[in-house]
């Protein structure tokens, strides 16, 4: 009878998980997961145990969810998110010229519901920013910002209000406080 794979979850007590080795290497176990290094260094700790792929149990949610789908209208969907994708840089604009923020978000034919914005000096601060007042956003070396909208479970009026929190956040100086200038693994 072949052996049948089941959910594993790990306690290491803290004593000992520097000592381990974890043979199924992930990029969740990584130091540095966003680094994309050729070579790879495990986390410290008990992270290091993590593997890139979650059990077959996690997505059995996802399949429901997925059905949803089916009952969309595609071309509904992605009008609706270029023009969410369109109000928030519309929204922005003027503080992303006054603070020096380019826009390098692609042309509608070849973008999906995402803005994406460059500020090498400040954008992981602002980003972290923006997550403490609940608005998330993406941040990717060398200074990319990225914001995604989707129809499905946000409206014009959260664009909108995730705007406002931009502009307060950028006009404000609000990015400059100590607490978001902490770099972690992930953003």
């Amino acid at each position: 009878m072949a052996a049948q794979a089941h959910p594993v979850f790990l306690y290491v007590n803290k004593a000992h998980q520097d000592k381990g080795w974890q043979p199924l290497t992930g990029w969740h176990g990584h130091a540095a997961p966003f680094a994309f290094d050729l070579d790879y260094c495990p986390a410290a700790g008990v992270t290091q145990f993590r593997t890139g792929t979650h059990s077959a149990l996690i997505y059995s949610s996802l399949e429901a969810s997925l059905l949803l789908w089916k009952e969309v209208d595609m071309r509904n969907y992605v009008k609706k998110s270029l023009q969410m994708t369109d109000l928030f840089r519309a929204c922005v604009a003027d503080v992303l010229q006054r603070h020096g923020i380019q826009d390098i978000t692609p042309e509608p034919s070849k973008r999906g519901s995402q803005v994406s914005l460059i500020n090498t000096e400040n954008g992981f601060a602002i980003v972290q920013a923006l997550i403490a007042r609940g608005v998330i956003g993406d941040y990717r070396e060398p200074g990319l910002l990225r914001f995604g909208f989707t129809p499905l479970y946000l409206s014009y009026e959260d664009v909108w209000l995730a705007a406002q929190h931009f502009c307060d956040v950028v006009d404000g100086g609000e990015f400059k406080k100590p607490e978001f200038q902490v770099r972690s693994s992930v953003t």
